[in-house]
């Protein structure tokens, strides 16, 4: 997994999302339930499209420099929260604590594990690069198993 510039777009209340996608193996909303997407989403047409999300994939993962656009739904906090967390290297990690010393609030750390919990986008967001101040891995929205092999995959532990 290369680090991307991402350029972030944040979605006002009135849009609509047009478009979900997912793929073989995978549920949508990350196995949160289809329920609660088609209600936030109401609008969206919800597709299994294999083709779409391995090109978005081999996009992500490779080494070539490029730019991934990303719109967000979420409050100008979530999203200066989401935007820090794209820029923890790859093969590093860094506290909670730290997170909100780069995002300049101390005193937020709970609302910034909150905020990560509910990070959208999994592997384009790296949440899975944020831990405990004592170092223990903490939880992860993708399974602890998988922050687990993303963190060896990226060298991090």
């Amino acid at each position: 997994m290369s680090d991307k510039p991402l350029v972030f777009h944040k979605m006002s209340p009135k849009d609509e999302l047009n478009e979900i996608y997912w793929s073989t193996g995978q549920t949508p909303g990350s196995g949160r339930d289809i329920g609660n997407i088609k209600k936030k989403y109401p609008h969206a047409h919800l597709q299994r499209d294999d083709c779409k999300i391995a090109t978005m994939l081999d996009k992500i993962f490779s080494d070539d420099p490029h730019t991934i656009d990303v719109i967000l739904k979420g409050t100008e906090f979530e999203i200066k929260v989401w935007e820090q967390l794209t820029k923890i290297r790859r093969g590093t990690t860094v506290s909670y604590e730290e997170v909100a010393k780069a995002i300049g609030n101390l005193k937020a750390i709970r609302a910034i594990s909150r905020t990560i919990g509910r990070n959208p986008i999994l592997i384009l967001i790296p949440c899975h690069r944020v831990i405990r101040k004592r170092g223990d891995i903490g939880q992860y929205g993708g399974g602890m198993h998988n922050k687990i092999k993303l963190l060896r995959l990226e060298k991090a532990i």
